[in-house]
């Protein structure tokens, strides 16, 4: 199959980079019987049949990018390692991906802030893992410092911020789980 015949124009100018506000005046696609339509997100009770059965994420988004450099002779303090946690291993292990993955060797530190410092513990094609060292709550430490992981089509627009930490978020997350967010749930308001 040729990846070429998916490419397609899509101007910056559709790319939304933030939630619309009120977020039930977001755009909402329906398709029924052959047809489609254009509503916003706040005609979505009208269009819900009796037996329609809606199913919600309660996860909750991490600002699971991180930057952060290592100290070592071989290296400038200079350069900045972009890591973006993936799988939490355990209290303290998380297997991540890391740009450049070629300049990171086992046994290196990684610092995130004063707080937060991390061992690379293994290295393999895919990513690392790693040990983080902290004091207190780890979630606490990631809020501080981490960046939410905006997808890439938004990255090319602009640059995270403090604002993605709650505009990322749905009303129904709860638990600590994603490094990406699925955008269809931040609607619901």
């Amino acid at each position: 199959m040729n990846l070429s015949y998916f490419d397609f124009d899509l101007p910056k100018r559709l790319v939304a980079s933030r939630p619309v506000r009120p977020r039930s005046n977001a755009k909402l696609l329906f398709y029924h019987n052959n047809l489609i339509k254009d509503y916003n997100f706040f005609n979505l009770p009208e269009l819900l049949c009796e037996k329609d059965l809606l199913i919600f994420n309660d996860s909750k988004v991490l600002p699971a990018l991180l930057h952060g450099f290592v100290n070592s002779d071989n290296f400038d303090k200079k350069r900045i390692f972009e890591l973006l946690l993936v799988n939490q291993i355990n209290d303290k292990n998380w297997f991540c991906f890391c740009k450049p993955l070629k300049k990171i060797k086992s046994g290196n530190y990684i610092f995130f802030s004063d707080e937060l410092i991390a061992q690379v513990l293994d290295k393999c094609d895919r990513g690392l893992i790693l040990k983080f060292e902290f004091k207190g709550n780890f979630f606490n430490h990631l809020y501080n410092v981490g960046i939410m992981p905006i997808p890439p089509y938004i990255r090319k627009i602009r640059n995270a911020d403090n604002f993605d930490k709650k505009d990322y978020q749905s009303i129904f997350s709860k638990k600590n789980r994603f490094y990406c967010c699925s955008n269809c749930f931040i609607t619901f308001r």
